[in-house]
């Protein structure tokens, strides 16, 4: 498995970074979902899917995957492919939807280490404060110019070398600062903290992803059932998205955590469709793992440009 993680709980923080996660979380709403839907009998509902619509394909370019990191800069990545999950989602809504793009993430994790007081280059980073930099500074895509161009390593998803992941994680640097005025354009309608499996339930079935974060990661994982099923069973801190969740007859409720490691870390899944490193949790384990150090959040509602609409409209003359 990857030793790269990159979340610093709660018992690893200087007083600076705690008291930084503290003003985040306090300026953040309260979780809720009003006139949430709430989906009849068993729940199955994989917000991944949306990757391989044809529209999402058709403005992204290619089937996303998802971010794979390389330093420990999971907090990025894990913002990352929650960000992408709602980018996606967004494309498909019946009105108003907005086009998808691939986000650039490292704008964000360099800013959310300069909103815990860092203010070097260097690895680790809080949830907190990353969807603090998506609700005040903003993201936008990675086809901005002057930018460096993913790596696409199809099942390992889309990577940046190393010296652009620590390049980009100073957030006060010029690299950085250079691209204020275009991700401000651009301000996440809402981070909102989760504290239950119902609440990341809710979310899910409502079309928003969630960032995950713990003092425990999955470092195995083992076919049951059919499913790829992992454990929070190692030491230290890590973040993920979680974009799935269904009710499986044997398992129960499970959600669907995406990783951001090598594709060789976990079995072969034998599910298709999935994300590469995608693990399901049962809900216990889900559960047990928010018990440790851990830090939830809801995103939704991301503005962005409309999408063109399916069926071309004549212009009149």
């Amino acid at each position: 498995m990857s030793e790269n993680l990159g979340w610093i709980p709660p018992s690893e923080r200087t007083s600076a970074q705690e008291q930084a996660h503290i003003r985040a979380v306090q300026a953040m709403p309260k979780f809720a979902i009003a006139g949430r839907y709430r989906q009849a009998g068993k729940v199955d509902v994989r917000l991944y899917d949306a990757y391989r619509h044809p529209s999402v394909v058709a403005d992204v370019g290619f089937v996303f995957d998802r971010f794979h990191q390389l330093t420990g800069s999971c907090v990025g990545t894990g913002f990352g492919n929650a960000m992408q999950t709602l980018l996606s989602v967004q494309r498909l809504f019946a009105t108003n939807p907005t086009k998808a793009f691939l986000i650039w993430w490292a704008y964000n994790y360099g800013r959310s280490r300069y909103l815990m007081g860092d203010r070097h280059r260097g690895e680790g980073s809080m949830g907190s404060t990353m969807a603090k930099s998506a609700t005040e500074d903003g993201s936008f895509d990675a086809g901005q110019p002057g930018l460096p161009r993913y790596t696409n390593g199809g099942t390992d998803g889309l990577t940046l070398t190393e010296d652009e992941e620590y390049e980009w994680s100073d957030g006060d640097s010029s690299t950085v600062l250079k691209y204020k005025d275009i991700a401000r354009q651009h301000i996440l309608g809402t981070a909102a903290e989760v504290n239950s499996t119902d609440q990341i339930a809710d979310a899910i079935v409502n079309g928003y992803p969630l960032t995950f974060a713990c003092s425990r990661f999955m470092g195995s994982a083992t076919v049951k059932n059919g499913v790829l099923l992992g454990t929070y069973d190692r030491s230290g801190g890590h973040q993920t998205a979680i974009t799935a969740v269904r009710d499986h007859p044997q398992l129960g409720r499970l959600f669907g955590s995406q990783g951001s490691w090598p594709a060789s870390v976990y079995p072969n899944n034998p599910e298709p469709n999935q994300p590469t490193n995608l693990v399901w949790v049962t809900e216990a384990e889900q559960a047990r793992a928010m018990r440790y150090e851990a830090e939830v959040f809801a995103l939704s509602n991301f503005p962005y440009f409309p999408a063109q609409p399916d069926v071309a409209i004549p212009w009149i003359v």
